[in-house]
């Protein structure tokens, strides 16, 4: 019996860690949530961190995200050759552009408005 109660509580502790960073590339505030969205590269996911703390996985669609940015209640992820968005309340993909001649979509940025301009590291 005590072996087993032993067990639950690792599995318990373990459970409640909930995700974890594994090589986060970049971070997007939300203004009117609080959340933070980060790339987490290495995983291949977006977590979101609560405003308590907690991390979360909000998407685990892309394979190697990099750059994001918010606009306009998109989440934009750079993702290999891909700028990918996705709804912020949902999580649903909502664009998933190539970009002809990408090598390392690295860096991600916006006019606040409507139109993101994004860089290319190997490319240039």
């Amino acid at each position: 019996m005590r072996t087993l109660l032993v067990a639950a509580a690792v599995l318990a502790a373990a459970t409640a860690q909930g995700q974890t960073l594994n090589g986060p590339e970049s971070a997007e505030v939300h203004a009117r949530t609080g959340r933070v969205f980060v790339s987490n590269k290495n995983a291949g996911q977006i977590l979101v961190r609560a405003t308590d703390g907690t991390l979360s996985v909000f998407t685990d669609d892309p394979t190697s995200p990099y750059g994001i940015e918010l606009l306009g209640g998109v989440l934009y992820v750079l993702d290999s050759g891909f700028v990918r968005g996705y709804d912020i309340d949902t999580a649903a993909r909502v664009l998933n552009q190539s970009i002809t001649g990408a090598s390392f979509l690295n860096g991600i940025t916006s006019n606040g408005v409507n139109k993101l301009y994004v860089t290319d590291f190997s490319a240039k």
